[in-house]
């Protein structure tokens, strides 16, 4: 990954934990699906950066 790709996931992350109120051990494949969905309601793409939190959780 390029540093602005490993930049953006962990922002990602962050902003699930603080949303969902879990721990980063406690968040799910799910819970990254959610967002994608409500990025794509949102902006008919997926946040930028979901991928990115993918694969570094």
């Amino acid at each position: 990954m390029t540093p602005r790709h490993v930049d953006e996931g962990p922002r990602v992350i962050s902003s699930m934990i603080l949303h969902t109120g879990k721990d980063l051990t406690d968040l799910t494949s799910e819970d990254v699906y959610r967002l994608r969905a409500r990025g794509r309601r949102e902006t008919g793409e997926a946040y930028v950066g979901t991928h990115r939190a993918w694969d570094l959780l």
